[in-house]
């Protein structure tokens, strides 16, 4: 009825993940299938556990996850490889990704992907560092 919003949906089965798309929904999520990957993946690489938890602020500074989409950037910064946009007026956040126009992931671009219209480029870091790189970019 309103293409506008974001349906996020929860199911309890993998069956019910197809009704949900076809019922509308942009997302579906498994709590119960997280969990489960989550308990296995302790047990067989409890060091990257140790280390998510570590990311979503169990200890230290919290580490956030953005993404700045093209039409954000400033004019000098558009239509430039990722090696200048991550450069300019550094805040020490980290570009571990960028999704393309297709809307495909590319993880660890090499810097000198091109990054142009439709394109985002996804950041690690804290939040105030996230927040800078946004401040550069989006306030011009």
């Amino acid at each position: 009825m309103n293409p506008g919003i974001q349906i996020i949906s929860r199911a309890s089965s993998a069956g019910s993940v197809a009704k949900m798309r076809k019922a509308g929904a942009d997302s579906v999520i498994m709590p119960d299938k997280i969990g489960g990957t989550h308990m296995a993946t302790l047990i067989s690489k409890p060091d990257v556990i140790e280390f998510i938890d570590f990311l979503s602020g169990e200890e230290g500074d919290s580490i956030h996850l953005e993404s700045v989409g093209y039409a954000k950037l400033p004019d000098e910064l558009k239509d430039k490889t990722l090696f200048e946009i991550m450069g300019w007026k550094k805040t020490g956040v980290n570009c571990i990704g960028i999704k393309d126009a297709d809307g495909k992931f590319v993880i660890n671009p090499p810097d000198k992907t091109l990054i142009t219209a439709g394109m985002k480029v996804i950041v690690l870091g804290t939040k105030p560092q996230i927040e800078q790189m946004k401040g550069n970019v989006e306030n011009k």
